[in-house]
């Protein structure tokens, strides 16, 4: 009700500041159609974590060179 952000860096300035530059220092690789977004279970905010959802537990080339692209 008071307006204040229950988790990091998720505020109007920084979606504009990670629209610039993007500097994750993780990396997640997830389920598709996982419930629950990495950010809230790690507790970061926009930005903080390279991010890769694959489906059917699949981890080709394409998805491993994403990897090696991250962070």
């Amino acid at each position: 009700m008071s307006g204040d952000l229950d988790h990091p860096d998720r505020d109007p300035e920084r979606r504009e500041l990670v629209a610039e530059v993007r500097d994750p220092y993780g990396v997640v690789l997830t389920c598709i159609d996982s419930r629950v977004a990495p950010e809230c279970v790690f507790g970061t905010g926009l930005g903080d974590l390279y991010v890769l959802r694959t489906g059917g537990r699949a981890i080709g080339p394409v998805v491993a060179g994403s990897v090696e692209c991250g962070p």
